[in-house]
């Protein structure tokens, strides 16, 4: 086609043969050869006579933006007509108005091809030595033609490595550490945008969350919107077992009584010992916890343990 052309005489240039003067004095920058849209005004206006305002209406009609077939074929038939006026072979005329048919449906002006063109050079190089960096704001962008699970696997092929959010190291959009690439909070499906600049900010301004119950009380969050945060959680052992403690760790009330324990090593594995029984008996399998600290006996003293712990830390201190 047009390209291929272009890029023959763009290589041989002592041997350009032009179909017309016209098109040596209009198109002698392009080689003869009509690349942008404005060599198509050019060529209907110098060589054929159109006055301008036909030639764009024919570059309009031919790029498909409007489709008018009667002034398609009134502004076909003056072109053929002044070309056999101004003495022009027909086949010269079938030729030149087969180029310009052929050329004005994917031609661009030459703003925006100088445009793409340096858009374009910058983009490959940006891919070809920060290849991290380039995905990463293509990522942030949340354009182009694919989804965005597309870019972050095009990132890892160029040597990133991907990781999910994180509430201590995450940011709300996706932000990059050398050729680490940790996504964004902004990516996690049905979390809230203010819980998820929330959490960026508060571990800003007060440091990284220590555990769980630390940034279950700095950042208010819910069970739903942290179960979401588990369920993406990076490397999150037993997350089953986790979730199941949501709906009692997100209680207000609980968090009075039970949160004090984890002050002490003591108080640490009662809190941890506590949940198995919890868990246990809720899944109907006390038999398999019970065989698991060998006998009944060691699963009483544990709970008359539990309530010790309760007794000295809430009701003997407060009786005094």
């Amino acid at each position: 086609g047009m390209m291929k052309e272009y890029i023959k005489r763009f290589h041989d240039q002592k041997n350009v043969k032009y179909l017309h003067p016209i098109f040596e004095e209009q198109l002698g920058e392009t080689y003869g050869v009509m690349v942008f849209q404005e060599d198509v005004l050019k060529i209907c206006h110098h060589f054929a006579g159109l006055d301008l305002a036909d030639a764009d209406v024919l570059r309009r009609l031919m790029s498909g933006k409007q489709r008018h077939v009667a002034e398609m074929e009134r502004i076909q038939q003056k072109f053929f007509e002044n070309c056999r006026n101004r003495g022009y072979s027909e086949a010269l005329t079938n030729e030149v108005w087969r180029q310009i048919a052929s050329f004005a449906g994917y031609s661009f002006s030459k703003a925006h091809s100088a445009s793409y063109a340096v858009e374009s050079f910058q983009s490959l190089y940006l891919k070809a030595y920060y290849p991290v960096e380039f995905y990463t704001a293509v990522i942030n962008n949340f354009g182009g033609f694919y989804q965005t699970w597309v870019y972050a696997h095009e990132a890892t092929r160029y040597g990133g490595k991907l990781f999910v959010p994180c509430v201590n190291s995450g940011e709300y959009m996706t932000s990059t550490d050398g050729i680490n690439i940790r996504l964004g909070f902004v990516h996690v499906v049905n979390l809230e945008t203010d819980l998820a600049k929330k959490i960026v900010k508060e571990r800003k301004l007060n440091g990284a969350f220590s555990d769980l119950i630390n940034f279950i009380d700095r950042v208010q969050i819910g069970q739903e919107q942290l179960q979401i945060l588990i369920r993406v959680g990076e490397k999150t052992p037993n997350r089953a077992c986790l979730a199941e403690r949501l709906k009692t760790m997100c209680c207000p009330i609980y968090r009075k009584i039970w949160f004090p324990m984890l002050t002490t090593k003591l108080n640490c594995l009662a809190f941890r010992l506590h949940f198995r029984i919890s868990i246990c008996c809720k899944q109907n399998s006390v038999a398999k916890f019970r065989q698991k600290t060998c006998c009944k006996r060691k699963a009483a003293t544990l709970k008359w343990w539990v309530c010790w712990c309760i007794l000295n830390m809430f009701i003997l201190p407060s009786s005094m």
